[in-house]
């Protein structure tokens, strides 16, 4: 099976599995809400972003390996691969001890983090220490996972996450309804979890038995530290722009707040996913190409990309933008509708995540690491800049325009090095063709949300619905109407020919 055969197979795995993770999400989140409260809701939201941005001790240490084992994986070097996951599996043992560590250190403080929330101290303490407790011990297990990705073979995982996720959804769904409290199904929590990992991690060493425990070679575990360095910085620019929001939000608005805008992340969060999806399946064939392939190869395969992400980050902003208020109104009610700008800001910021994937790709798996380090650093300081000085003058609009600035200063620096060190050429044109996805994505805004302003049955669910229909028509319409005759529409309307074709003729037989 060919690189493209193994990234379509792992993203319709990884797609199916979206839509199943999304739906026992909206289940279970409308029941911890209604049985637990928002205040529950805020201080869960809250924690898991804190935590979240803990688990900076593995950053870095997980992109290296996976980028160091894409070529053994290509020619397959059984030892250099046994040798890379020996030196994985012990290094994320002490990932998962310093996470502890860490977790009890900030722990101490986490009162000061809580705004207008009526918990005790000791409590709120109890409470952060379920959820370090919960991703220190993921770490046991969920090292193998990133072989299967490396190995261009992320539907595997796709298909047994979703498959224990439903499992666990049940379970939550069990401990809320019996219990009604929040430290049992934190603790469920960390059963289920570990349980899954573990199960996992069992299927992963059935498919490769040549995996043995065996020591990495000291020039190569150098290599991988000098690479961490870098690495980690740029991993760090990317957890400061996606996981300290909810912190903000707390400490100069209202922890209330971050309930509120935690129902908008959600939804953003399902489309991310859908996103990291598609990453996690053709990232692997991408670093294979760019590990071995020319320049004009790697080039015209980054085009395509690009094309298909733009279409793809289009569609998904103009459809969150018109369809979510309706779909929050429905699901928890309109008290927890946000302002229309806070709505823009954000609707531009899930289109950049989106659309800036594949550039972002092509510098991981390029190597370019000590470059990919000072764009972050960058991106860094004037997300924080922008973030608390407006959002301590304008609120929570503040606070995502500076992880919009971020996307922006990023995503021109990585274009232009990409293009300066890879291709030797300029990168205008292509800068230029994320510009015009920009505008046609303002255009689409403003006519979608123009016409869906009309839309007013007096059902919410209805309104969802006739919102998401004339969106989907208008946005798809223009596209094909556009672009009916670019290589690239041809290029991926024959992939999805020869796909189905495919499944039609397994059918049969």
């Amino acid at each position: 099976m060919g690189r493209t055969q193994k990234s379509i197979k792992n993203i319709a795995v990884g797609i199916a599995a979206q839509i199943v993770t999304t739906i026992v999400t909206f289940i279970t989140r409308s029941l911890f809400v209604k049985m637990l409260g928002d205040e529950v809701n805020s201080l869960n939201g809250l924690f898991h972003e804190v935590v979240m941005n803990l688990s900076l001790a593995e950053l870095g240490i997980g992109s290296a390996i996976v980028y160091n084992l894409y070529k053994p994986l290509a020619v397959r070097d059984e030892n250099k691969i046994s040798e890379l996951m020996t030196f994985y599996k012990n290094v994320y043992r002490v990932i998962a001890a310093v996470l502890m560590g860490l977790g009890a250190i900030v722990c101490i403080f986490v009162p000061v983090l809580v705004k207008d929330l009526h918990f005790t101290n000791s409590y709120m303490r109890m409470i952060f220490m379920l959820f370090v407790v919960n991703i220190s011990t993921s770490y046991l297990f969920s090292y193998k996972i990133s072989l299967l990705g490396a190995d261009q073979n992320n539907y595997l995982y796709s298909f047994y996450n979703s498959l224990l996720g439903v499992f666990q959804a049940v379970v939550y769904v069990i401990v809320l309804i019996l219990t009604k409290n929040y430290v049992v199904y934190l603790v469920a929590n960390i059963v289920t979890t570990l349980a899954k990992n573990y199960y996992i991690s069992l299927q992963i060493d059935k498919r490769y038995p040549f995996l043995t425990n065996r020591k990495l070679p000291k020039e190569d575990r150098k290599k991988i530290f000098d690479n961490v360095k870098n690495i980690f910085i740029k991993e760090v620019s990317g957890k400061v722009t996606s996981s300290t929001d909810n912190i903000l939000i707390s400490v100069l608005v209202s922890s209330l707040m971050v309930g509120n805008y935690y129902f908008y992340s959600s939804i953003i969060t399902v489309f991310k996913q859908l996103t990291e999806r598609v990453d996690r399946g053709l990232r692997p064939s991408m670093g294979n190409l760019f590990a071995i392939g020319d320049k004009e190869s790697c080039k015209g395969v980054l085009n395509k990309l690009t094309w298909g992400y733009g279409v793809f980050s289009i569609f998904c902003a103009t459809c969150f933008f018109t369809c979510v208020e309706p779909f929050i109104s429905f699901w928890v009610g309109p008290k927890y509708i946000l302002d229309k700008y806070v709505l823009i800001i954000l609707t531009l910021n899930l289109f950049a995540y989106i659309v800036c994937k594949p550039i972002y790709a092509a510098m991981h798996v390029s190597g370019y690491f000590v470059h990919g380090r000072n764009i972050s650093i960058a991106g860094t300081v004037i997300n924080l800049i922008v973030s608390v000085a407006f959002g301590y003058y304008t609120g929570i609009f503040g606070i995502f325009l500076g992880t919009f600035c971020t996307y922006l200063i990023q995503t021109v620096l990585k274009v232009y090095y990409i293009y300066k060190l890879k291709f030797n050429e300029s990168s205008s044109k292509y800068l230029f063709t994320l510009l015009y996805y920009t505008v046609f994505l303002g255009a689409l805004m403003a006519l979608c949300g123009w016409i869906c302003s009309y839309v007013h049955t007096g059902i919410f669910i209805v309104d969802f619905l006739i919102c998401g229909v004339i969106t989907a028509g208008i946005v798809i319409g223009l596209v094909i109407l556009i672009y009916h005759n670019s290589e690239y529409y041809k290029y991926y309307k024959d992939l999805v020919v020869q796909y189905l074709n495919k499944m039609k003729k397994k059918k049969r037989g």
